[in-house]
């Protein structure tokens, strides 16, 4: 099978998958919900990643994105996304998340995953992620929520890693 047959048949797996453990039937029809990612990362993270797309759907969590700013422009994230024409869980879904397994933020026993400021793709770290999610599947898809704000501009330092996360947690949490 070539590469290109190979990556379709992943990509179907993963919508089957993603649109049987939480997402709604009406995304589950639109072929942009779905996030590209390594199949190396498995159905953990699909399980973690379609949480935190329920999570981005919900009218509180734009608060967050009301909340934090593009530590470049200064205007809030959800500007970024109003300019961009998508909201927040289709953000989510048009990133790359890759397996992070030997970088050096990986290495780090307390880094579940890491990106850019303003890249698009997400490096996952599965052991810390899929350790975190088996005992707070929120915590887990709000660290993936965290890395959505810093692919739309937010620095850290301030604010801090915990501050942002917990941010997420009160706001976008059940």
């Amino acid at each position: 099978m070539s590469f290109l047959l190979q990556r379709a048949a992943l990509r179907g797996l993963w919508a089957m998958a993603f649109c049987l453990a939480d997402a709604s039937p009406a995304l589950c029809a639109d072929d942009k919900v779905r996030p590209v990612f390594d199949p190396r990362l498995g159905s953990a993270f699909v399980g973690v990643s379609g949480h935190a797309r329920k999570l981005l759907e919900k009218a509180s969590c734009g608060r967050v994105f009301e909340e934090f700013r593009d530590s470049r422009s200064g205007l809030p994230l959800s500007a970024r996304l109003s300019e961009s024409g998508t909201s927040a869980a289709e953000h989510f879904s048009s990133l790359r998340f890759r397996d992070g397994t030997g970088t050096a933020l990986c290495r780090q026993a307390n880094v579940q995953a890491h990106t850019t400021i303003g890249g698009s793709t997400v490096f996952v770290c599965p052991a810390q992620l899929f350790a975190l999610a088996e005992r707070d599947r929120l915590a887990a898809s709000a660290i993936l929520v965290h890395e959505t704000l810093h692919t739309l501009g937010l620095g850290e330092n301030p604010p801090l890693p915990s501050e942002i996360t917990r941010r997420i947690v009160n706001e976008c949490g059940w």
